[in-house]
């Protein structure tokens, strides 16, 4: 019985997002040095208009679009490198996947894909430049 539930949801959301005209079926988020990369990859990309990358933090808690990127076609993989984050230490940052279609009337219709598990950078607050440190020298 519980193998047959777990098929049923499975269907229904692989039908959810195969109807809706756009399939991700990777999303992750890792670090990266001192910034994060956020990728993610589609199947299908029916009726994409464009694709917004958003981040908040558990201290605003509210979603800001970093990244905007129209579809590259089918079987894609996406990339984005967060580089605004060492000015914030010690703090969680979510990401999630907008996701713009295009409806048969002429409307568009956003989807949300939320991320991974939240992730933490504790990183240094200063990030050197050569600026700054050939300033430490003078």
């Amino acid at each position: 019985m519980k193998f047959k539930l777990s098929v049923i949801f499975i269907t229904f959301i692989f039908v959810t997002l195969v109807i809706a005209g756009a399939y991700v079926y990777d999303f992750t988020v890792t670090r990266y040095n001192s910034d994060i990369k956020i990728t993610w990859k589609t199947q299908i990309e029916e009726n994409v208009e464009y694709f917004a990358l958003q981040r908040k933090t558990n201290e605003t808690n509210e979603w800001v679009t970093i990244y905007t990127t129209k579809p590259h076609g089918s079987n894609s993989t996406y990339y984005y490198l967060d580089t605004e984050i060492y000015k914030i230490n010690g703090t969680q940052f979510m990401y999630r996947l907008a996701i713009a279609e295009r409806n048969s009337d002429g409307t568009t219709t956003i989807s949300y894909l939320n991320g991974p598990a939240p992730i933490t950078q504790n990183i240094s607050g200063v990030k050197r430049t050569w600026g700054s440190i050939k300033a430490m020298f003078r």
